[in-house]
């Protein structure tokens, strides 16, 4: 519902003539640099598909914020990110977690191409009725789980003329005028999950069935997919961004367990959202952009959904070369 929600907002965005583009390059293509504070996560979530009753595992890493740097020239950009130290309790309470994250973009007029990898470690397990936690003790915690996600997705604006995907990206074009596009979007990623043993707690081991006794899991998926992106210009310069792309297509899984291995191929979805607000200047540039990536997986008699998120607050500046 969230995403219906937000293609129609997209959808019935202003559209600008056709006569003339509705944003324009910044002068000379200047090179962008943007420091930022970044709170991301890669959540994991575990649902018996057969148990209607029983709630979901839900697995998150202590990844309170994060430093990131985002540089952009021209079509291309990157970013890199380090996550800030947690205080001490809250390593008590919830454990230590380890992060990494690239990401590098190739933006064109009518196509968009970009590359990820996100690696983290150490997770702890949200309070469960099965688990059921004192006040002030700490968190089921698996300081050895480890999560990867990288791959690449493909963009293609049907309306070039009137819609930059760059100023929704790196704001390396600016918009001048509302207006939204069809996209058409690829995209090819893998998902791996690994412990050293089960991921799912002895207490709920009987409950899951063929799952209980997983460990690791390696996801790989190819798919295609179509949404809207959209951009609202309220006032000179600024700017309120955001496209949405629903993707399915096909998946293949190794899974390893403590008794056996095996593979599976079979059908995968996921979502692709960005959103930003801010001020896209001659020389400044500051905003508040969310990012994230929904994936669905059926593993066997068990859903496992992935969310990779991340909510960014930048300032920026462009440097003439």
């Amino acid at each position: 519902m969230v995403v219906l929600r937000l293609l129609a907002a997209l959808f019935c965005l202003h559209a600008a003539t056709a006569h003339a583009k509705s944003y324009e390059d910044i002068k000379g293509n200047p090179l962008s640099v943007k420091l930022g504070i970044s709170i991301p996560s890669l959540n994991m979530e575990l649902r018996e598909r057969h148990i209607a009753q029983l709630d979901a595992l839900e697995y998150v890493p202590h990844t309170r914020s994060s430093t990131y740097l985002s540089v952009a020239y021209d079509w291309w950009g990157f970013s890199v990110s380090s996550v800030n130290a947690t205080a001490d309790e809250d390593d008590r309470m919830k454990g230590k977690s380890k992060a990494q994250d690239w990401q590098f973009r190739f933006n064109f007029e009518k196509t968009s191409y970009e590359f990820f990898y996100q690696n983290y470690q150490g997770y702890f397990l949200e309070d469960h009725p099965s688990q059921p936690r004192a006040v002030n003790a700490p968190y089921l915690q698996f300081p050895d789980m480890r999560t990867e996600h990288f791959g690449a997705n493909f963009l293609y604006n049907w309306n070039p003329d009137d819609f930059s995907i760059a100023a929704v990206m790196d704001q390396t074009e600016r918009q001048n005028h509302s207006s939204w596009a069809w996209l058409l979007g690829a995209s090819v990623h893998g998902m791996r999950f690994a412990n050293p043993t089960s991921i799912v707690p002895t207490a709920l081991q009987s409950t899951f069935g063929e799952f209980n006794n997983v460990r690791s899991g390696r996801l790989y998926s190819t798919l295609a997919g179509a949404g809207l992106g959209g951009t609202w210009v309220p006032a000179e310069k600024f700017y309120v961004s955001g496209l949405a792309v629903v993707y399915f297509g096909v998946e293949k899984q190794s899974i390893e367990s403590t008794t056996e291995d095996y593979e599976y191929f079979g059908t995968t979805s996921k979502i692709h959202m960005k959103m930003s607000v801010g001020y896209n200047g001659d020389q400044w540039v500051s905003g508040v952009q969310a990012n994230s990536d929904a994936a669905k997986y059926n593993v066997r008699n068990a859903e496992m959904n992935f969310m990779n998120m991340a909510i960014q607050l930048f300032v920026g500046r462009r440097f003439d070369l």
